[in-house]
């Protein structure tokens, strides 16, 4: 009895412990579960950025031997990540990019400073190369000792290759090229075939449309027609069902022309399906949150559903010249001082706000899914104003729910600027300024369906080009045809289509004027050609003219002809009071 009153004793003493214990159990499991949550938030939060960059992001040894990279990188090089994983540099890089490697990569370990390499090329498991640029910082342990190197690698490839399409551009050359002509290929090249997977004899006299996504033909006729009008000059986008019956992307542009004395329109297209995969896929990773960001080469910022900013790189420290520790916490539209100088919306808060009207504030909005891109003109970017291309997506958590966006900014001022010397290149003749045979045409063909009439044509060409070639050479010969652009360019008015079309052949259009309005034109022509001849005494310039008057329905091709036939009708006659002063009195 008194040994179970003792027991009992205990029992009950060992109880409030016990109870005390079990508390401490479930409060440090409470703990671990929270704490994986946290893990699987942060892992995935880790994973979203990855999802809305398109740059490869690997890891590699101190010998060059690959220890982690994306799914980018895997596509990119075409090797799976079992293959690519223990791969040595040597292995995917020609000699000579291995050199650079191999000198790049020792600086960076001896000097701790990051590196960059440009216009590298790397070989893909097909064999073919690819140019990228590459961004590399060393990695050390927790102690500080060196253990590798990380990078991001961005594929410029397409750059590249859009660069030379410009250049081709301006030599007329395109990659694939076709002729159609009521809605119907009239010529297609081997090149344009090849994204097809026909021959060229199965495609002629085949609709235009029919292998053309359903849902993107509407806005494809719509673009092509605003190209064709002169209101569109960027190419644009569409898919195409390709030669493995799957759709691709292909980007194209179009002008009009004449083909066999009908209207038609001149075509050229690129395959960019591996360039749209590259922006559409989805980047699996388990990388550090605030690395990556910080390491990302274009500006990014992530803002949460507050509107506070929780992550400003060190891209975006560098283009507005705001530390994140000056901007990472603030709110209230914060961010976009820099940009425009006040608080505003910007593309960000379109993703966190579809309330919003973002039309309102950006013209050309791209949607693709959940994300937007647009192009900003305007902005302060790097200490001065430029155009900046930007892209936002949203982020959300394991449970799908919204947490912030995350936009990214690339100053594109300089690309711009070279693309409208391009286009300016392309359209006008080297050695005069004046407009080029090829855009001269187009707007003759462009004018000749068009509503605005009378539309007059002045053919005009250089008297004696080749004496004056004989007798002072070429270069006089070059500095005579400059002057007749000097010349024209005075005289005729701005909305005029002053062009040289030969070698000493030029031509203006002159749409909405007639044939007396002209006259008046070229009384001025001839006022100051006798001006402009009083500082030229040893080469005077000479033009022989033609004119003739087009209406509604009568065609400038004959009235181009017409033109012509006057001009040299006008030369002739001077040859003939030239001959006449050397013959002898009867």
């Amino acid at each position: 009895m008194v040994k179970e009153k003792k027991d009992r004793a205990l029992y009950e003493s060992a109880v409030p412990d016990l109870r005390s214990r079990t508390l401490k159990l479930e409060r440090q499991l409470t703990v671990c579960r929270k704490t994986e949550k946290e893990l699987r938030e942060s892992e995935t939060r880790y994973q979203l950025i990855l999802d809305n960059i398109e740059d490869c992001y690997f890891e590699v040894d101190l010998a060059g031997n690959f220890t982690f990279c994306n799914n980018t990188t895997c596509r990119m090089f075409g090797y799976s990540m079992d293959e690519l994983i223990s791969m040595n540099n040597r292995e995917y890089t020609t000699p000579e990019t291995y050199r650079r490697m191999y000198e790049i990569f020792s600086k960076v370990y001896l000097t701790g400073e990051p590196a960059e390499i440009s216009d590298y090329e790397i070989i893909t498991k097909d064999g073919s190369i690819k140019i990228c640029e590459l961004n590399a910082s060393l990695m050390r342990d927790q102690s500080g000792k060196p253990v590798g190197f990380q990078g991001i690698v961005r594929d410029v490839t397409d750059m590249r290759y859009a660069e030379k399409i410009y250049r081709n551009i301006a030599e007329k050359s395109f990659a694939g090229v076709y002729i159609t002509c009521k809605g119907k290929y009239q010529y297609i090249n081997s090149k344009a075939v090849s994204y097809f997977g026909c021959t060229s004899e199965e495609m002629v006299g085949t609709s235009t449309m029919h292998l053309v996504h359903p849902d993107d033909r509407v806005l494809l006729r719509k673009h092509a027609r605003e190209m064709l009008e002169g209101k569109r000059e960027t190419p644009y986008e569409f898919r195409l069902l390709n030669k493995d019956d799957n759709y691709g992307w292909v980007m194209e542009s179009v002008t009009p022309i004449r083909y066999k004395g009908e209207p038609a329109v001149l075509g050229n297209c690129i395959d960019i399906t591996e360039r749209k995969e590259v922006e559409n896929a989805i980047i699996e990773s388990e990388q550090r949150f605030s690395s990556i960001i910080d390491f990302l080469p274009d500006a990014t910022m992530i803002v949460d559903t507050n509107g506070r900013v929780v992550a400003w790189n060190h891209a975006m420290e560098k283009m507005t010249g705001v530390k994140a520790d000056n901007m990472v916490g603030k709110d209230n539209y914060e961010y976009a001082i820099p940009f425009f100088g006040k608080r505003r919306p910007i593309l960000v808060d379109f993703v966190l706000n579809p309330d919003f009207k973002i039309e309102q504030l950006y013209l050309n909005v791209n949607r693709e899914g959940e994300s937007i891109n647009v192009e900003v003109p305007d902005v302060w970017l790097n200490g001065k104003k430029g155009i900046a291309w930007t892209k936002v997506a949203p982020m959300f958590n394991v449970a799908g729910e919204k947490t912030g966006a995350i936009e990214t900014i690339r100053d594109v001022t300089e690309q711009k600027k070279v693309e409208k010397q391009l286009r300016y290149l392309n359209t006008h003749d080297s050695l005069t300024g004046l407009y080029s045979r090829s855009f001269f045409e187009e707007e003759m063909s462009r004018f000749g369906r068009g509503r605005t009439f009378p539309v007059s044509l002045v053919m005009l060409d250089v008297d004696d080009l080749k004496s004056v070639n004989d007798t002072g050479g070429h270069e006089a010969g070059d500095a005579l045809l400059r002057r007749v652009g000097q010349v024209l360019g005075t005289v005729f008015r701005a909305d005029d289509i002053a062009a040289r079309i030969g070698g000493d052949e030029f031509a203006v259009l002159l749409p909405g004027t007639g044939i007396s309005t002209v006259e008046e034109i070229l009384v001025r022509l001839r006022d100051s050609l006798e001006n402009h001849n009083r500082g030229y005494p040893d080469f005077p310039l000479s033009i022989s003219i033609g004119v003739a008057e087009c209406f509604k329905g009568d065609g400038l091709d004959g009235v181009k002809k017409k033109a012509d036939e006057l001009m040299y009708e006008d030369k002739l006659s001077k040859k003939k009071s030239r001959d006449a002063c050397f013959l002898p009195n009867v």
